[in-house]
């Protein structure tokens, strides 16, 4: 991201430039990561707007899989706990 930034725009002649130093980099990832999106640092080329764009994609299914998992644990202890009390 900061590479992508800081090069500039291959559409543009590389003229629409940023200068982000490496810690700028991970605090966007880091925001950008978990969905906060304060919007302090933004992308301003064209290829770290398309990189944001998966990478968040990319964040998103990765973080949300394991609440799938926790999800079905609950829903299939509760359902248990349920049956149980209903039969006996």
């Amino acid at each position: 991201m900061v590479q992508l930034e800081n090069n500039g725009d291959p559409f543009y002649d590389y003229e629409n430039n940023e200068n982000l130093t490496f810690w700028n980099g991970f605090y966007y990832v880091l925001i950008s990561m978990t969905t906060i999106g304060y919007g302090d640092i933004s992308p301003k080329t064209v290829l770290g707007k398309a990189f944001t764009v998966v990478f968040v994609v990319a964040a998103l299914v990765r973080n949300s899989s394991p609440y799938f998992v926790i999800v079905t644990y609950f829903l299939s202890v509760q359902c248990y706990a349920w049956t149980e009390y209903k039969f006996t």
